[in-house]
Order: C-alpha cells, then sequence, then structure tokens
C-alpha cells in the first residue's frame, strides 16, 4: 500500500520548465550577446552555474557568477510569481490524496529561496511536510541519497512510497531504488526521454485528472 508521495516541482506540480530552459538565453541577451548555435549547444551541456562562468570567460564579461545568478533568479522569481501556472488537476490530486491519509512532501532541484515562494504563491505548500532541495539536503538528484533523505524525514520505506517526476534522471534513479514512479508529461521532455521514461513509470500522465488511485491500493 502506497502511504507517501514525493513531488518534484518543476514540470510536474508547476509548469516552469519552459523557463528554465529558456533563461540562460535570456541572460546572453541581456548582456547583448549573439553567440552562433555552436555556443548555445554547449551551453545545453552545462549546469547553470558552468554556463555563466562559460559565458563570462568566452566574452571577456566583467561580472563575477552570483551577478549571473542574480538575474536568473530574478527573471525566476518573476516567473513563479506572475507567469508559472499549475500543471492541469494538481490541485485536486493534493485534496484527494490527502483526504486518503497519504503524507506528501516536495523534492526539487530549485533552491528554497525560489521553490518556497513558488508553492506558497499556487497556494499548495500547505499539502506537504517539507520541502526539500538539493541545497538543504546536501544532494544532488541524481544521488540515491537524496531520495533517501526524503523517505527518512518522512518516515517512509521505498516500498510504500511513489514518486511524481517528468526527469528522467530522477525517475531512473528512484527505479534503483524500486520506489515506483509516475510519469508527468511534460512540453521540454524530448521524444526519447519520453519513450524511456514510458518505459519504467507505473502511469505516465499529461494531466493529474488521469491518475489511477488504484496505484495507491
Amino acid at each position: 500500500m502506497i502511504k507517501y508521495a514525493i513531488f518534484d516541482m518543476d514540470g510536474t506540480l508547476i509548469n516552469s520548465m519552459y523557463k528554465w530552459n529558456r533563461v540562460i538565453l535570456d541572460y546572453i541577451e541581456n548582456l547583448g550577446l549573439k553567440p552562433d548555435d555552436d555556443f548555445i549547444q554547449v551551453l545545453k551541456t552545462k549546469t547553470l552555474l558552468t554556463s555563466i562562468d562559460y559565458i563570462h570567460e568566452t566574452f571577456d564579461i566583467k561580472k563575477n557568477t552570483d551577478e549571473g545568478l542574480n538575474f536568473i533568479y530574478y527573471t525566476m522569481k518573476n516567473g513563479y510569481l506572475n507567469e508559472f501556472e499549475l500543471k492541469p488537476g494538481v490541485l485536486d490530486a493534493l485534496k484527494k490524496l490527502k483526504s486518503m491519509g497519504v503524507k506528501m512532501c516536495v523534492a526539487t532541484a530549485t533552491e528554497d529561496q525560489l521553490a518556497i515562494p513558488a508553492l506558497k504563491k499556487q497556494g499548495i505548500i500547505d499539502y506537504f511536510e517539507f520541502v526539500q532541495t538539493c541545497k538543504n539536503s546536501g544532494f544532488h538528484k541524481y544521488d540515491t541519497e537524496y531520495w533517501q533523505t526524503a523517505l527518512d524525514k518522512l518516515g517512509a520505506s521505498a516500498d510504500e512510497t511513489i514518486v511524481f517526476e517528468d526527469a528522467l534522471y530522477c525517475i531512473k534513479t528512484v527505479d534503483k531504488m524500486n520506489i515506483k514512479s509516475v510519469g508527468i508529461m511534460d512540453d521540454e521532455t524530448t521524444d526519447a526521454d519520453y519513450e524511456k521514461i514510458d518505459n519504467i513509470v507505473e502511469q505516465y500522465i499529461e494531466s493529474y485528472d488521469e491518475l489511477d488511485y488504484d496505484l495507491f491500493d
């Protein structure tokens, strides 16, 4: 029986991945730069922090990493507070799961300073026992320790927990731990990842209205 649910945030609860995938390009435009396609392809292989440093070094921009991050955090916070919406059916699903006695938490790579205001703005933070981030847990989402930390804080075991995720690498990580998952379709997911996710998850949904609550029996 599933008694616990762990939810990713971006692309799973909140429709925000399209902006995360573009925000580094917004930063480039803000700097007045026009890099070629090869440069953009290189950025896709880098993290947010290393992307900022790479931009600064390549174009001799006299800014530090924190200045780049401040632009990105400001852009994303504005999105969370004024632009992004919940994925379809999220609120009704959270209400249903709470009525079933399922204990829930959020597990996100987004930092606390953005995640907490985002969840508050959407009016859903009170459905969750806690919000775990990479920063406050000390682990990345590709680490099994990240997910074990969430299980421990919930007081849950792997076999009584289900994870809601849109990212393949996270779904593969929890699958290695024998944790069941529900895939959340997102426009930013590649066709190749879509097929791989579909082969792992218990259910792959576009809207939470499609969620099969028999998974919790």
